[in-house]
């Protein structure tokens, strides 16, 4: 899939860009196609795939990830300078994914203004060529390979993909088997966490429905909360 348009990338509300781009992707779609992949979120949804997912409070696990095409990054590393704010997304093929990584971007003056950083992670191979993975490097913050979502597993996040998605995104000319470099179709539920620098959790947003994510005002609000706590 192309960029997202400019148009479609959010100034204020993230929430109004993602619903805008779900109109244009209902208007592109044939009218088959768009039931059976509203019916495959709705399952989704149903399945709750995400009710282990890790909690306030509780410490965030430690890993070591590659960039996309760079260095080595380390959760302990970045929690050096302070708060993290670590966003799980599906890959950069999915054009919810990628307003929402160019939305996150526009935050990094104000994180910067709260000593936070910002750290995303999908499942999504790094030797595979894919829409935006190149474009999401000049983001201005790590965006890192979490292939076989290990990582994405131990904060309660994975789910394997039902038959009716499968089949949608085969149909689209995606496999996830391939993209994701493991020969297995498992993703994670598309979720942000604001990690407090001693490596506990201080906030949490997961959506089953992936054309749901946090708005930046909310991570905002977090973190500010985080600092005078």
């Amino acid at each position: 899939m192309a960029a997202i348009p400019q148009h479609l990338i959010p100034v204020q509300s993230l929430a109004e860009a993602l619903q805008n781009l779900r109109r244009d992707i209902a208007g592109q779609l044939p009218a088959d196609v768009h039931e059976r992949l509203t019916t495959a979120i709705e399952d989704l949804v149903r399945l709750q795939p995400a009710g282990r997912v890790l909690q306030v409070g509780q410490k965030a696990p430690e890993f070591a990830l590659p960039e996309l095409g760079g260095r080595t990054v380390a959760l302990s590393q970045q929690l050096r300078a302070g708060p993290v704010v670590l966003t799980f997304y599906r890959g950069s093929w999915c054009p919810y994914c990628d307003l929402t990584l160019r939305a996150y971007s526009k935050m990094i003056p104000e994180l910067n203004t709260v000593g936070a950083r910002l750290v995303a992670i999908s499942p999504q191979s790094e030797d595979v060529a894919l829409p935006n993975a190149v474009e999401h490097r000049a983001l201005g913050f790590p965006v890192l390979s979490d292939v076989g979502n290990r990582v994405a597993r131990e904060y309660g996040l994975v789910y394997s993909v039902g038959e009716l998605m499968r089949s949608v995104l085969t149909g689209f000319g995606l496999d996830l088997s391939l993209v994701n470099g493991t020969g297995g179709w498992e993703l994670p539920v598309p979720a942000t966490f604001v990690v407090a620098a001693d490596a506990r959790i201080h906030w949490v947003s997961v959506e089953a429905d992936y054309r749901l994510r946090a708005e930046p005002e909310q991570i905002l609000g977090a973190l500010r909360q985080l600092k005078r706590n």
